[in-house]
């Protein structure tokens, strides 16, 4: 079966296959441009992601790069709590950046 234009793969549903929420994982089996390997991945309701399963590995988690961001964010805003002249250049910043916006 072709997925979408140029892309084809083959996701044979079995017997007992699993769900989650009433939603259906499918699995997906497509070959490597390259060496013809196949590789197989599934997808992750519960995550909204796919999971490699054979023949691949992951080289890009965005959900990983996101908590990351959000922990230095928040021990940023941590710091510049804590520390009063980061305080005040913040409120300094931000009145500079409303006059600006006013008068635009």
């Amino acid at each position: 079966r072709q997925l979408s234009s140029g892309i084809n793969a083959e996701w044979p549903l079995r017997p007992g296959d699993k769900d989650y929420l009433g939603l259906k994982i499918f699995r997906f089996f497509i070959k490597c441009t390259r060496c013809l390997a196949e590789i197989s991945f599934r997808t992750d309701p519960e995550n909204c992601d796919y999971i490699c399963e054979q023949g691949a590995t992951r080289n890009f988690q965005a959900h990983e790069i996101a908590e990351r961001q959000e922990k230095q964010l928040a021990k940023q805003e941590a710091e510049d709590e804590a520390n009063p002249m980061k305080v005040l250049e913040k409120r300094k910043k931000y009145r500079l950046r409303l006059c600006v916006d006013t008068t635009a």
